[in-house]
């Protein structure tokens, strides 16, 4: 399936699921475009400094989880790392994901297998934070007893908080289930192909390099993730408040709702841009848990993820055009390298990578 067919086929799934949901609600484009006309130029600017930092912070972050000798400056994380949320945002299935590998390589000194370590830890730590947030924030609502529904939604909650702390734990320990992929491909006996061989040493430094971040490095990772995802719900409120949502909710419940809304947009059944799932969580929450009504929901749901989506386009357009006056690093990179990445040797004897 060519890149053209896959965001066409992105389109039709955000499509159908967005048009079910406005159908289902008797909920209008007028209305949508009435709930967006309510925001003003100082509240954007504002939620738009807000969205700014999370993606400082992210930036930040990504450059924690590389190792010290190979991370790019803080300018140039910035433009990959909108580069990257571009088009994680824009291709199916979160396929986009690996243009962050991609724009690494062409465009710093880190390895691939150093890239995907460090997008690997960023999203168990992402996870962990989201997922524990969600929990959380649900269960204290649930506590109390002002949303007679969230008692039914305290169940669910507990089963976000196990995943959030599975999600811990790969964070700490992401090495385990590389390695059990590892073991898989050695049974499968890929090693006896020169392709497969390349395949295990990647892997293997895949693992190696998410063993290696300490304590201090995964705690640190831990706090900006937690910053950022307050800037997120943060940027979430501050919206839904501006286009109608009453004044009665804050932070808790908008972050509840958005969390659920993240969580959808974070699944892998998505269409372009997470719009019809990420509007879902959002529904689920506002609706379904908080009492607001559904057109009211829906409609601020839509309009802050088209704010959202406008935020994400116009940054990663921009990064695209720095990115193309970017000088690459792939001749400074093969200098210090002597001319070609590192190769573990592999002998007949025994075909694991030394």
């Amino acid at each position: 399936m060519n890149f053209y067919t896959r965001v066409a086929l992105s389109l039709v799934v955000a499509g159908c699921l967005l048009g079910v949901l406005m159908a289902s609600g008797g909920v209008g484009l007028g209305q949508i475009l009435e709930t967006l006309s309510r925001l003003s130029v100082e509240v954007y600017l504002a939620a738009a400094l807000l969205h700014a930092t999370t993606y400082t912070l992210r930036a930040l972050r990504f450059n924690l989880l590389l190792p010290p000798d190979q991370r790019p400056s803080l300018r140039r994380m910035l433009v990959i790392s909108a580069a990257h949320n571009m088009a994680s945002y824009i291709l199916p299935a979160k396929t986009g994901e690996a243009s962050f590998i991609l724009y690494l390589r062409m465009r710093s000194r880190v390895r691939g297998a150093e890239a995907l370590a460090c997008l690997l830890a960023a999203r168990f730590l992402d996870g962990a934070v989201l997922l524990g947030a969600i929990s959380l924030i649900g269960l204290g609502l649930a506590l109390s007893t002002e949303y007679p529904a969230l008692e039914e939604f305290a169940g669910i909650a507990a089963g976000f908080f196990a995943l959030s702390l599975f999600f811990l734990g790969l964070s700490v320990r992401g090495d385990l289930p590389v390695r059990l992929v590892e073991k898989l491909l050695r049974a499968m006996h890929v090693h006896r192909f020169r392709l497969g061989r390349a395949l295990l040493s990647t892997v293997d430094r895949v693992a190696t390099s998410l063993r290696s971040k300490g304590p201090r490095v995964l705690g640190v990772a831990t706090l900006a993730t937690v910053a950022i995802w307050m800037c997120v719900f943060s940027f979430f409120t501050m919206l839904a408040l501006e286009m109608g949502l009453p004044r009665v909710f804050g932070i808790p419940e908008v972050a509840l709702s958005s969390g659920l809304g993240s969580f959808c947009n974070l699944l892998p059944l998505n269409g372009m841009a997470g719009m019809g799932t990420q509007e879902i969580g959002w529904v689920s929450g506002l609706h379904r848990l908080f009492g607001v009504d559904y057109e009211s929901a829906l409609s601020i749901a839509v309009g802050v993820h088209c704010v959202q989506i406008f935020n994400v386009l116009a940054a990663g357009v921009l990064a695209q055009f720095a990115l193309g006056v970017m000088p690459r690093w792939r001749e400074l990179e093969d200098e210090e390298l002597g001319g070609e990445e590192f190769v573990p040797e592999v002998s007949a004897a025994d075909p694991r990578p030394r």
